[in-house]
C-alpha cells in the first residue's frame, strides 16, 4: 500500500502486508531490505507487462465483492441495535481520500440516516474526519457551551474502549481472558478502564503492527481474547478480522457510542468528564523536535544517551521513581532499587514515571 496519511514527504514510501493481513514485522521487513539493498540499479530491473503478471496472478485487483465482506464483518460489530431510531446528526469528511465510499455506507448498515459529507457542520451532533488512507479518525463533539472541541486520540480510544467493554459487560459477552493493546506512549486511563471491566492491558512499541503480532500470537496460541487495540496516535482497531488501524470500524463505533449517549441525555463530551470523575484526570501533551539529516541523527542520538545516562531526579517540581529504558529492556525503580524486565523487542525509548502519578 502507498502511504498516503499525515506523514511529511520524507516518511513517503510503501507498507508490505503478510498473509494474516497485518504489516510485516521487523524480521520479515528484513529481509526485503535485504533484497532491496543487493540491487545495484533499480533502473535496470526488468519488468513485465501488466497483462502478464495478471495472467500469473502476480498482480490482482480488488473490488466491490471484498468491499461488501468487509462491510458484512464490520455490520457484525455492532453492539447496539437501537442506532437506526435516533435522531443523530453526523457530518464527515474523507479529506479526499478512500474513506469516501465506505464510511457513509457502514455508517448507513448501521441505520444511521442524517449524514452529510463535509457542507454543513453547524447542526451536527458528531464530526468525523478520516485521513487519506481511512486508517485514523478524528471526532469532533459538543461541550455544554454548544461549541465543538477536537478530542485527542487518546480520549476516543477512551471512550471507544468504554463503550465497548460496558456493553459487552451488559450482554455477557466479555470473556474471562479477554485483552486490550495499546502502544507504550498511549495514555493510561485504558488501562485504568479495562482494568476495571476485568480485562488485561498489555502494551506495545509503537506501530500497530506490534498490535497485529500480538493479535496473531493470541489467535495462534489460543490464549487470550482481543477486544480493542489503539495508539494515541488516533489508530483504533476494534474486530480482528482487519490486522491495522481502521478508521472505517472506529467511524461506525464511535457513532453509535453518540447514539447511546444522546439516549441518556448526553454527549460525548458528558461521557468523556464522566470517565474523567470515574478513573481520575489525565492531562496529555506532546511535543515534537525536528532535527533532519546526519547532524540532526547525531543530535538525536546524544540527547537521548545523556538522558539515559544521567537521568534527571525530578520533571516539573515531582520526583521521578521509576525510569523505563526500552533499549536494555529494564523498569527500574529508582526508590526501591528493584529492576524487572521489560518483555518487548528493544527500541530507543525512556519513560520516565513520576512520584504523583505522571
Amino acid at each position: 500500500m502507498i502511504t498516503a496519511s499525515y506523514n511529511l514527504a520524507e516518511y513517503n514510501g510503501y507498507k508490505v502486508y503478510g498473509e494474516d493481513g497485518a504489516q510485516l514485522p521487523l524480521a520479515a521487513a528484513g529481509v526485503i531490505i535485504m533484497h532491496m539493498n543487493e540491487i545495484e540499479n533499480e533502473l535496470l530491473l526488468e519488468v513485465k507487462e501488466e497483462r502478464e503478471l495478471l495472467r500469473q496472478h502476480l498482480v490482482c485487483y480488488i473490488g466491490e465483492n471484498l468491499d461488501q465482506v468487509y462491510l458484512d464483518y464490520v455490520k457484525g460489530l455492532q453492539l447496539n441495535k437501537d442506532a437506526a431510531t435516533t435522531n443523530l446528526h453526523i457530518v464527515y469528511t474523507p479529506l479526499h481520500g478512500t474513506g469516501q465510499k465506505l464510511v457513509p455506507q457502514a455508517l448507513q448498515n448501521y441505520g444511521f440516516q442524517h449524514i452529510t459529507i463535509v457542507d454543513e457542520q453547524k447542526n451536527a451532533d458528531l464530526l468525523l474526519a478520516t485521513d487519506p488512507d481511512a486508517d485514523r479518525l478524528g471526532i469532533a463533539v459538543k461541550n455544554n457551551s454548544g461549541d465543538y472541541v477536537l478530542l485527542t486520540g487518546n480520549q476516543t480510544g477512551a471512550l471507544l474502549l468504554h463503550y465497548m467493554l460496558a456493553q459487552k459487560q451488559e450482554k455477557a459477552m466479555l470473556a474471562d481472558n479477554s485483552v486490550m493493546l495499546k502502544t507504550i506512549v498511549t495514555s493510561e486511563l485504558g488501562r485504568a478502564i479495562a482494568e476495571d471491566c476485568g480485562v488485561q492491558t498489555v502494551d506495545t512499541l509503537t506501530g500497530f503492527k506490534y498490535i497485529a503480532e500480538k493479535i496473531e500470537e493470541y489467535k495462534r496460541e489460543k490464549t487470550k481474547i482481543f477486544q480493542f487495540g489503539y495508539e494515541e496516535s488516533y489508530g483504533y482497531l476494534i474486530g480482528d478480522f482487519v490486522r491495522d488501524k481502521d478508521a472505517v470500524q472506529a467511524a461506525v463505533m464511535i457513532a453509535e457510542a453518540a447514539v447511546y449517549h444522546k439516549q441518556q441525555g448526553m454527549t460525548l463530551y458528558d461521557g468523556l468528564i464522566q470517565l474523567y470523575e470515574a478513573y481520575g484526570y489525565y492531562k496529555e501533551a506532546l511535543t515534537s523536535f525536528t532535527l533532519k539529516g546526519k547532524d540532526g541523527a547525531e543530535q538525536i542520538s546524544r540527547i537521548v544517551s545523556q538522558f539515559r545516562e544521567h537521568p534527571p531526579a525530578e520533571i516539573a517540581g515531582a520526583a521521578v521513581e521509576k525510569i523505563e529504558d526500552y533499549l536494555i529492556g529494564t523498569k527500574s525503580n529508582l526508590l526501591t532499587a528493584q529492576q524487572k524486565v521489560i518483555d518487548l523487542p528493544s527500541s530507543n525509548v525512556l519513560k520516565f514515571w513520576l512520584q504523583d502519578g505522571s
